[in-house]
């Protein structure tokens, strides 16, 4: 991510994979979905679709796909990362998770902005 359009996702994901290496295995989930979120966030402003009133993860995933920026078989593999709470019960995340979380958001991350790159240039 060395385009400075996308300098605060690539800032995102790196705490994402600091917190990783801390063994914070929770909050890699948290900063994962902030990189993926901001990547939507930036891509909506760039393309000049504005924002949906709600910024949620499923909120923006959908407004692209209103815009034609996604395919409908994109959508359900980025809502199957949209990070939910907790709840009452706490769970106990594993390395395990936490690595694929952050694989997975990486890999997402970069296919909407291969997307995106791919946008302008036709």
């Amino acid at each position: 991510l060395n385009d400075d359009k996308f300098k605060n996702i690539d800032d995102e994901y790196r705490r994402a994979f600091e917190e990783l290496k801390n063994g914070n295995y929770e909050t890699v989930l948290v900063e994962a979905n902030k990189a993926f979120e901001s990547t939507m966030k930036i891509i909506c402003d760039l393309k000049g679709y504005g924002q949906p009133k709600n910024h949620a993860v499923t909120n923006l995933i959908a407004h692209l796909r209103t815009h034609d920026f996604i395919e409908n078989f994109q959508t359900e593999k980025f809502n199957a990362l949209a990070k939910h709470g907790q709840g009452t019960v706490s769970r106990n995340l594993s390395v395990m998770y936490a690595e694929y979380a952050l694989r997975v958001s990486a890999s997402n991350i970069l296919l909407l902005i291969g997307i995106y790159n791919e946008s302008i240039w036709k």
